[in-house]
């Protein structure tokens, strides 16, 4: 059975013969729950909403759903390389040739926006902050979006784990390549499209410079939807002071989960204080004040099947 309408056509679910029905990323769901799914499917295409806009990370709009109710988000169930994924320091494959990468020193001006997923940095497309060197070959990448993920307690609010362990954020910079495509909407679904930086970030006494203008920024977009424009940001000093990094072949977190991203994953983390970490727990999902707020962080893919791939690092863990 096929749901159509305006334009769009949504693949129904076959149930199985105990009362459930198999997802498209090997997930179960109850019989029951179908008619939900159904329901959602229906309003979103009758009321023209925008599937930037509807998904989430729980329940019907939530990771296990997004390769079923889109099919260009197909590869969030179906993909071989995606991301995140727990990086185990054991299974590290040392690659001496890798050089360290660069991102250039540019300051950048943008908006922040509470998008009611996440946090996002967007830079201004007229700035020349690029990525290159490091894994990335000959290409030179754009920044052009930037991600803060973080938790509400301490322990958790990382995509990327190491060794299982969850950091207390993540700061995911994306870029495209400038070599061969003209903009990042062109490049995310293209080979050798995107660069994703990531960093980890820490609980300590103080906070990255950077990333305290970003929190304080962050204070005008308690709600959904809500922005204001960021100026003079630098990146470069926004990421940890070091060369070393993990990096492999993976996809986007959120939809639709294009395995078209190069990722770069520091070695060290970045820092912030409890205040200022208490100050991003404020933001809200809600486009308003509401008596139960709905908190904006805490949310995130769950780690992804490595799947064979290779997981390469610059740091040589053998004793000299």
């Amino acid at each position: 059975m096929i749901i159509a309408d305006s334009g769009r056509a949504y693949p129904s679910i076959d149930c199985g013969k105990e009362g459930t029905a198999e997802l498209a990323d090997g997930n179960k769901m109850r019989t029951w729950e179908m008619p939900y799914l159904r329901l959602i499917l229906q309003i979103v295409a009758s009321h023209a909403t925008s599937w930037d806009h509807w998904w989430t990370y729980e329940g019907f709009s939530g990771p296990a759903f997004w390769g079923l109710v889109n099919q260009d988000w197909k590869m969030c169930s179906k993909g071989q390389q995606q991301s995140p994924i727990n990086i185990i320091p054991n299974l590290l494959l040392y690659d001496p040739f890798l050089k360290p990468v660069t991102v250039s020193k540019t300051a950048v001006s943008g908006t922040l926006i509470n998008t009611g997923q996440f946090l996002m940095f967007d830079l201004d497309p007229e700035h020349n902050c690029t990525i290159y060197s490091g894994p990335l070959n000959s290409y030179k990448y754009k920044a052009s979006k930037l991600i803060l993920r973080y938790g509400i307690k301490n322990y958790m609010g990382s995509e990327h784990t190491i060794d299982g362990e969850t950091f207390s954020g993540e700061i995911q910079l994306y870029g495209y390549n400038m070599n061969l495509y003209n903009n990042f909407s062109e490049a995310m679904r293209k080979p050798n499209g995107i660069v994703g930086i990531a960093a980890l970030i820490e609980i300590d006494t103080f906070t990255n410079s950077e990333l305290r203008y970003l929190v304080s920024a962050a204070s005008e977009v308690i709600y959904k939807e809500k922005s204001t424009t960021v100026h003079s940001l630098s990146i470069r000093q926004l990421l940890p002071d070091t060369n070393h990094y993990v990096t492999y072949d993976g996809s986007f977190t959120f939809p639709g989960c294009y395995e078209t991203v190069h990722w770069i994953v520091m070695n060290k983390p970045v820092y912030i204080n409890f205040k200022d970490m208490k100050l991003l727990r404020d933001l809200q999902r809600t486009e308003s004040k509401a008596r139960d707020p709905l908190l904006l962080g805490g949310f995130g893919r769950a780690v992804m099947p490595l799947n064979l791939r290779s997981v390469r690092t610059n740091i040589n863990f053998k004793p000299k």
